[in-house]
């Protein structure tokens, strides 16, 4: 019933299981590990690589399902970045920042290192949040990074935010 045999094209993540034999907390007919999630909010502006930070999220929005996959595109060579969480948040536009802050009373995630260049992934596991933090179905959570660029380092840059809402 999940063999792969007759066509591996049916097989999104590469993990040797069919599809429809991968988890789907949503129910959307797309594997958790290929289904990217939420939506976007206040986009960024541009840094040294030309591009502005995005975030994007892949995984399973329930909370059973455990992870998350989050990934920041767009960074150039950074001196320091760290990835924020928050319950809920509201658009400001902080004086000497690059871009606008989303996410309200953050708690952190995960901090980049220096010389992280391109993309940063992070992922998040929803039973071990830091700080005792829990997250339940019906909440949204709101994910955003902020970061110094080594080429342009008058002022932090804060990439797009991203709402996620579990189920």
């Amino acid at each position: 019933e999940c063999d792969l045999a007759d066509d591996p094209s049916l097989d999104c993540n590469g993990n040797g299981i069919l599809d429809d034999c991968d988890p789907d907390c949503d129910g959307d007919g797309i594997p958790d590990d290929c289904d990217s999630i939420g939506v976007q909010l206040c986009p960024s502006v541009p840094n040294s690589s030309g591009q502005a930070a995005a975030i994007f999220a892949v995984g399973g929005a329930c909370v059973g399902s455990s992870k998350l996959t989050l990934t920041v595109t767009g960074l150039p060579t950074i001196k320091r970045g760290t990835l924020w969480m928050s319950r809920g948040g509201r658009r400001v536009t902080f004086p000497f920042t690059f871009g606008s802050v989303c996410v309200g009373r953050p708690l952190r995630l995960a901090v980049a290192p220096p010389g992280t260049q391109g993309e940063f992934t992070f992922v998040l596991d929803l039973a071990n949040l830091p700080g005792n933090v829990s997250v339940l179905p019906g909440e949204t959570r709101i994910f955003q990074m902020m970061f110094r660029d080594s080429v342009n380092d008058v002022a932090p840059y804060i990439s797009g935010a991203l709402e996620v809402q579990f189920q």
